[in-house]
């Protein structure tokens, strides 16, 4: 774990001996994470923060779409129309701990995060150990 080259958060790198644990496969969709919203609802925005960029729509009481928490409350939320597969997005750390908790999961330690990412193979990326660029396939 860690990396000896990288930032000062990263080193030193170290051997880490973790349990056998299971990761999803795929990221919490707006979908999934609008249904955790309106079960839990989003308390002092703990959970979630609506914006002009969010992938889920905050609605009021009355039905009017909003993207502030401040004054009237919010209610309901939707994903935004042709993102609901979407990866979701402005979440808070509490709000994936609670989604995880809601679904009888747990997040991820740091070690296995890292572990899930590098692989067997100690690559520096998911994909490989070439730096990413904004060239789609590219890496």
């Amino acid at each position: 774990m860690g990396y000896n080259e990288g930032e000062v958060n990263e080193r030193p790198e170290h051997e880490v001996f973790l349990k056998a644990f299971s990761m999803d496969a795929y990221e919490v969709t707006a979908k999934e994470f609008a249904a955790f919203l309106n079960a839990k609802g989003n308390p002092d925005d703990k959970y979630f923060s609506c914006d002009d960029y969010s992938n889920i729509i905050c609605f009021t009481k009355d039905g009017k779409q909003t993207v502030s928490s401040s004054g009237e409350k919010i209610v309901r939320f939707e994903p935004r129309q042709g993102y609901a597969n979407y990866p979701a997005n402005n979440v808070s750390w509490y709000g994936a701990e609670g989604f995880c908790r809601w679904k009888g999961k747990r997040l991820p330690t740091e070690a296995e995060w890292e572990k899930a990412a590098r692989g067997d193979d100690r690559r520096l990326y998911p994909w490989g150990n070439r730096i990413p660029n904004d060239l789609f396939g590219q890496v």
